[in-house]
């Protein structure tokens, strides 16, 4: 039997770190099943570095 799962999708890209927080909870109170986050940040292939690690925002 198949079932459906129901998630959302965290855009590191798009969003500050604190922001990146409130959507999972979010996400968490609202019983879904599923959270998911991009693993790049375009600034990373350029510089190396990723700001949002550095604390920019």
């Amino acid at each position: 039997m198949m079932t459906t799962a129901y998630g959302h999708f965290l855009s590191s890209e798009g969003f500050a770190s604190a922001e990146l927080l409130s959507q999972a909870r979010w996400a968490e109170q609202a019983g879904l099943d599923v959270l998911a986050i991009s693993d790049h940040h375009p600034d990373f292939y350029r510089t190396g570095v990723l700001p949002r690690l550095r604390g920019d925002t």
